[in-house]
């Protein structure tokens, strides 16, 4: 599938900004399951002073605000072939070990219910993939998409209790459930790390190698 993508990001700062920093996470990454064909990002009221790759293998650009700047845009354009390959993305990549994704956080405790939710899953597949894409449907049904029950602090036992939630409350049940299986994972957004307009959207990353 060839996706034609637009994004366009617009800050507007309350007085003239004398001096900042932004890191922007906004350049897709080669893998098995999408080629990049284009793109290209384009900054009205900064400039990029450095491009890396950082220790999650993300495409980073560091951007300098212009002095005494009132606001700064964000364009990127591009095209990125997709292919379906039921979630399986190759190697892992960067600096990080897998299993530094084992270990819970606080949205990410196992409680007794999401144990349970995996230990189902991981009865229905024959291997540890099939088990995954079980998971993932017995979320999905038990966890309808709602919009307005949960934030940005609510943990994946609080979703999955309330059984309603959106796409982060689905990633952490997930992430929670993956790891009672011995598969690392983590939730990654996706935007500029700092001042965001809206909350960030996010899918997981799923290890083991299965991301």
């Amino acid at each position: 599938m060839l996706l034609k993508i637009h994004h366009r990001t617009h800050y507007r700062f309350e007085h003239p900004v004398p001096y900042g920093l932004q890191r922007l996470r906004l350049i897709p990454k080669e893998n098995a399951a999408q080629h990049i064909v284009r793109w290209d990002t384009n900054i009205e009221g900064g400039k990029v002073e450095a491009d890396y790759l950082d220790f999650h293998n993300n495409h980073i650009l560091l951007v300098s605000i212009d002095e005494s700047a009132t606001e700064i845009v964000v364009t990127c354009d591009g095209e990125v072939e997709t292919s379906d390959t039921k979630g399986i993305l190759g190697k892992h990549g960067g600096y990080v070990p897998l299993w530094y994704f084992l270990k819970p956080t606080r949205l990410t405790e196992p409680s007794k219910e999401i144990q349970a939710l995996a230990r189902a899953s991981q009865k229905e597949g024959d291997d540890a993939l099939a088990a995954l894409h079980a998971l993932s449907k017995h979320i999905r049904e038990a966890v309808r998409y709602d919009v307005g029950h949960t934030d940005a602090e609510t943990t994946a036992d609080a979703a999955l209790t309330l059984g309603h939630g959106v796409c982060q409350d689905h990633a952490h049940i997930f992430i929670a459930a993956a790891r009672v299986l011995g598969a690392s994972g983590a939730l990654c957004q996706w935007l500029s790390d700092a001042h965001r307009p809206r909350r960030a959207r996010g899918k997981p990353r799923l290890g083991r190698s299965a991301y």
